[in-house]
């Protein structure tokens, strides 16, 4: 028994079994095999959608449809000029139908296999891949944009942070001397017979110079030879009494040129010792008893030979110190209130006023750099023995001036580097005497 019924491509291209179809009677010659060719081509692509439901032939189908699609496109081709106007139409209709239900089957079932991404070729093989120029030009500017801003946004928080230390091992100095102070003035003998190293009205110029008992510990006998000092008197000997004082070293030949030092002499009991000398009474003085306490470093011709090996640095970088007095009626001034500015026991005097000058010490790398040998920096304090550019205290009845003369000042400088001037900060603490 014979199936006549017309297969699907027969029906695509008009007829079956060379009988004529509804548009035209046959196709004959090489229109005939071109028809012929593409009905093969179709039933190939069937059997492919077919094959696609296996899982396991999903690469394989995909490469299989790929070249039956072009087939079938070639062959429509050649066959639109030779057959009839319906028949083509029909033909190149159903081969854009089953494409369109080839890639729909390849979006359910090739999503998950290598045959995903052959799918997606067939439907962009018109597409050509790469970047035009301008488009490379404007990534190329936006790169080079953000790194520019990435750079500024770089350089200014370093010298955010650079500022910021430098601000820190300043204020770190300044609080280590502020405080070792406190201790020395808290504990300070506060007698009317004993004397008393002080500055009087426009006595010292440039750098001050303090000198007081205090019952803070000290260092016992110490020569020139041996800086080290020593414990030569006994516990039994030792008094609770030592000599302290402080001043910046205007010695250029010393080590400690233009740095804060601090002495802490220990003192032994009156009568134990003829080499130790006690705590001495009025009318003997400090200056006269220890002028190597008293001298700013370069020995005098009433004081020869050396200045004290007691003296220690204290602040490696204050380049400035000067302190004037707060009196109970709440006035400054350089004079203690008393006859010929005489302190008295401190009488009168609510609080002793102190001002430094401290120069971080990356500034101050810098400012040997650019001035080797300190002719600037001793302008600047007056260790040259002329009037000092952070000017002496003078009387005014106006708490917090005077640091913001010394501020201004440093502005107004134009002989050293702007970087070197804003490292060099000033401080003022009020050290208030209990009574």
């Amino acid at each position: 028994m014979v199936d006549h019924k017309p297969s699907a491509v027969a029906s695509a291209v008009g007829g079956s079994g060379g009988k004529p179809g509804r548009c035209c009677a046959s196709v004959a010659g090489p229109q005939a095999d071109d028809t012929r060719a593409l009905a093969i081509a179709l039933g190939t692509t069937r059997s492919t959608i077919n094959a696609l439901r296996t899982p396991m032939n999903r690469e394989k189908t995909a490469r299989t449809t790929a070249n039956a699609l072009r087939t079938a496109h070639t062959t429509a081709k050649r066959a639109q000029g030779a057959a009839c106007s319906h028949g083509p139409v029909r033909l190149s209709l159903r081969a854009g139908s089953v494409g369109r239900r080839l890639n729909k089957k390849c979006l359910q079932n090739g999503s998950q296999s290598r045959g995903y991404s052959a799918c997606f070729t067939l439907k962009q093989r018109g597409r050509s891949g790469g970047f035009t120029l301008a488009e490379i030009l404007v990534s190329v500017g936006v790169l080079v944009l953000l790194v520019l801003l990435f750079t500024q946004l770089l350089n200014s928080a370093a010298t955010i942070t650079i500022l910021g230390l430098k601000r820190m091992d300043a204020d770190a100095e300044a609080r280590q001397v502020f405080d070792r102070m406190a201790l020395d003035f808290a504990q300070m003998v506060k007698r009317t017979d004993v004397d008393y190293y002080v500055k009087k009205s426009n006595q010292q110029q440039g750098n001050d110079q303090i000198a007081f008992y205090s019952a803070a510990p000290g260092y016992y006998t110490a020569s020139a030879a041996t800086p080290i000092p020593t414990s030569t008197p006994t516990n039994a000997t030792k008094s609770p009494v030592s000599l302290v004082a402080y001043r910046v070293n205007s010695n250029p030949a010393s080590a400690s040129y233009n740095k804060l030092e601090r002495l802490g002499k220990g003192l032994v009991w009156n009568g134990v010792s003829t080499t130790n000398t006690p705590a001495v009474f009025l009318p003997l003085t400090i200056s006269n008893t220890w002028c190597q306490a008293t001298i700013t470093g370069t020995p005098s011709p009433t004081c020869t030979g050396t200045p004290d090996p007691n003296y220690e640095v204290i602040g490696p970088h204050v380049i400035r110190f000067e302190y004037f007095y707060k009196v109970t009626n709440g006035f400054l001034t350089d004079c203690v209130p008393g006859p010929n500015c005489s302190v008295n026991g401190w009488r009168g005097v609510a609080a002793i006023v102190v001002d430094i000058a401290v120069i971080d010490p990356k500034s101050k790398v810098l400012l040997d750099t650019v001035d080797p040998t300190g002719a600037q920096l001793s302008r600047l304090n007056g260790a040259d023995g002329s009037v000092p550019l952070l000017q002496d205290f003078t009387t005014d009845p106006r708490p917090g001036k005077f640091i913001t003369l010394w501020q201004n000042k440093l502005n107004a400088i134009n002989t050293l580097p702007r970087q070197v001037l804003s490292g060099i900060r000033v401080y003022e603490r009020y050290f208030y005497l209990n009574q």
